[in-house]
């Protein structure tokens, strides 16, 4: 007889082991209760683990060998010595495969034009002006950029606050709002009355502020064959005797490319639009300035920039834009695809701080009109005589 038959199974409990039977459960009463009061107890906390901490080798220190010492407690620039960190470094060694501009080393390609879709155009070469200028003057160019832009410059750059100088570093800053402003003709003492009647107080003035007279005399020449506002507005004034005043001369900048014109007016001056970009002759107006919103903004006031009056960022007209693109875009696509911004390197300085604050001013102007446009109704806006109730408020959002 086997085993099986002779000695039966006898139940026990799964969880000691210990005989017990139970129609329901299969463990005893005693591991049932063990199990419960486990549950209650709460979870233990571990403990953190310990890690040795780094030494710090010995030192030599008054001739005798000091106790080691734990990495934890070094001070900081010593802690930063030791770490070792991996040189940065970048060049201008890339090209754009789509528009050609110089790219950094560490720079996408296609970034600076959207991958070809934001292509700008570019300005006419002036490889003559700038050639002639380094070969004479090598570095020196640079250095006295403003100077010599400012001797043939068609507008005047002035500021409704103040100039504030500081001390240390070099450094420019002004009070209140930047202007670009047309001066009176028959006034002398700027660029439009000497092109117009006397070169050779250009020539005095270039020799009190130490601008050579051969740089004088090569941008006067290039200036003379490419500028179309000087070649515009002698011819214009040429067709009126200097005894005709007042007299009124305004660019007119065709919507559809061509050349800028000239309009000789001697009635009605007082009635002048302020998008209107006029050059007045003993008018007796108030001063004049270069609407911020006007293509001309740059050309006036840079021709070493723009020598052949190319249009810059603005509008030709209340709905049409001159270009296709931002403010910001437009600036960016200059420096980095027009090597004359690297030439003049103090003048291209002035014209981005000139431009950010035209920037913040047509950012300003948009706030303004939106805010009268939410306060009155759409015809009212227009209206001169209704008070601007949002005067002097702007919302958080601007940061200029």
């Amino acid at each position: 007889m086997s085993d099986a038959t002779s000695h039966p199974r006898v139940p026990i409990c799964s969880g000691c082991l210990l005989p017990w039977e139970h129609v329901r459960y299969r463990t005893c009463e005693t591991c049932r209760r063990a199990r419960r009061s486990a549950r209650r107890q709460p979870p233990a906390t571990l403990a953190p683990v310990q890690r040795p901490c780094p030494l710090r080798p010995p030192q030599e220190v008054s001739g005798r060998l000091s106790h080691a010492m734990p990495a934890a407690t070094l001070r900081w620039w010593d802690q930063l010595a030791r770490m070792v960190v991996s040189r940065f470094s970048q060049d201008w060694s890339r090209t754009c495969s789509f528009c050609t501009t110089t790219l950094l080393s560490t720079e996408d390609d296609g970034w600076c034009c959207n991958q070809g879709r934001k292509r700008l155009p570019r300005l006419p070469a002036c490889d003559d002006l700038l050639g002639s200028l380094l070969d004479l003057y090598q570095g020196r160019v640079s250095q006295m950029s403003r100077r010599l832009n400012n001797l043939f410059a068609f507008s005047a750059i002035g500021t409704t606050g103040r100039f504030v100088p500081f001390q240390g570093l070099a450094n420019v800053v002004l009070e209140r709002r930047v202007y670009h402003r047309l001066m009176d003709v028959a006034d002398k003492g700027h660029s439009m009355h000497w092109f117009l009647y006397d070169e050779a107080a250009r020539a005095e003035r270039a020799r009190e502020q130490s601008v050579p007279e051969d740089a004088v005399n090569t941008v006067r020449q290039f200036l003379e064959q490419v500028s179309p506002y000087v070649r515009t507005l002698r011819h214009a004034l040429t067709q009126v005797s200097d005894e005709a005043m007042p007299l009124a001369v305004e660019l007119s900048v065709p919507s559809a490319g061509g050349e800028i014109a000239a309009i000789i007016n001697t009635d009605s001056l007082r009635h002048v639009s302020p998008r209107q970009v006029v050059f007045f002759r003993r008018g007796g107006l108030q001063p004049r300035f270069v609407p911020i919103l006007s293509c001309l903004y740059e050309p006036l006031q840079y021709p070493l920039l723009f020598p052949h009056g190319t249009r810059g960022w603005g509008y030709i007209n209340d709905f049409q834009k001159a270009l296709p693109c931002t403010q910001i875009q437009w600036y960016r696509h200059l420096f980095l695809s027009e090597p004359r911004f690297q030439i003049l390197g103090r003048l291209a300085c002035e014209y981005a701080v000139d431009m950010f604050s035209r920037t913040e001013e047509g950012r300003l102007r948009y706030l303004q009109r939106g805010r009268r446009v939410h306060a009155t109704s759409m015809d009212e806006v227009a209206d001169p005589s209704i008070p601007d109730l949002f005067q002097n408020k702007i919302p958080a959002s601007f940061m200029g």
